[in-house]
């Protein structure tokens, strides 16, 4: 069975590469390893979690290298993290909004080569998030006050801030 090269939830993923953007690190992940994308720390994967973990901020990306030769990607909620496959063994991951999902790469067969838990952090602390509906807005709040913010791969969200 042939997959695309990239999907999500059944839905094609766009594939978006962040231009500005640099990865903080290279993360391998393989059966014998989990890591943290932020520093590039690695720990010995427990057998009783089948997730690595990445981590990276909101607007920022980071290069994932899986072993072995994946033909797709699935990204449980696309809205917090865009992925490309960039070839057959590394994955650009860019932070949408911060959350936690799942991504699962595929060999060619339809096989689970590799399960990723990423989590996307606020770029600074006191960045806020807001979802209603579809649309998404990101503010920096603190001292009583929330300012709004750019958010990167967001084209459709308005600029106004919320009224009372």
């Amino acid at each position: 069975m042939q997959f695309p090269r990239s999907f999500a939830g059944g839905f094609l993923l766009s594939a978006v590469i962040a231009s500005g953007a640099c990865a903080d690190a290279v993360v391998v992940v393989s059966s014998a390893q989990s890591v943290l994308a932020s520093n590039a720390i690695s720990a010995p994967a427990s057998r009783e979690s089948p997730f690595r973990t990445v981590s990276l901020a909101v607007d920022f990306a980071s290069v994932l290298q899986i072993d072995g030769e994946m033909s797709a990607i699935a990204v449980g909620k696309s809205e917090i993290v865009d992925a490309s496959l960039a070839n057959e063994q590394t994955i650009i991951l860019t932070g949408r909004m911060v959350g936690t999902t799942n991504l699962i790469a595929l060999d060619d067969k339809g096989g689970v080569i590799a399960n990723v838990m990423v989590h996307v952090s606020a770029q600074k602390p006191g960045m806020v998030t807001v979802r209603r509906g579809v649309q998404l807005q990101s503010y920096n709040c603190g001292a009583g006050l929330c300012e709004d913010t750019e958010m990167g791969g967001a084209e459709d969200i308005p600029a106004e801030a919320p009224t009372n």
